[in-house]
């Protein structure tokens, strides 16, 4: 089964293409003020890198600030629920996961099935980010 993830942040835009559990493509391009332009111009590399339109993708999962934008989707999910889902793909023992975006800065604990246990954000843009995450390290018990 074809599936694919588009996760339009406030400054990138990326996606990922998958035929079970094989990665086809990943794409990332900045968003350059539009969420919309940059959610289209991701199908369009994706159909470039991959041979694959959006007709192909059975799931099309929508993330971040401008998942609204996101044409074909499917579904639409948290980018926590997200995170989680890709960090424990990526590697099983993965238990700590930090994302430094445009606009917040968020880390969370999850579990060995990929179950969010625990989340924090920082709405403050970057301002502060070293700080945010050694209070945030002591939070969810990270050494």
């Amino acid at each position: 089964m074809i599936t694919a993830g588009f996760d339009i942040g406030s400054t990138t835009a990326k996606a990922v293409v998958l035929d079970g559990d094989s990665i086809l493509g990943k794409i990332i391009v900045p968003v350059e003020g539009s969420p919309k332009d940059a959610a289209e111009v991701l199908l369009e590399e994706v159909a470039k890198q991959t041979g694959i339109d959006h007709n192909t993708i059975e799931v099309l999962c929508g993330t971040g600030y401008g998942q609204k934008n996101i044409p074909y989707a499917t579904m639409m999910e948290s980018e926590i629920v997200c995170h989680a889902k890709a960090a424990l793909y990526l590697d099983k023992d993965v238990r700590t996961i930090i994302d430094i975006g445009g606009q917040d800065a968020k880390v969370c604990r999850i579990d060995a099935f990929g179950n969010v246990q625990r989340f924090v954000y920082n709405y403050k843009c970057a301002s502060g980010t070293g700080r945010f995450l050694e209070i945030t390290a002591d939070v969810l018990e990270v050494p």
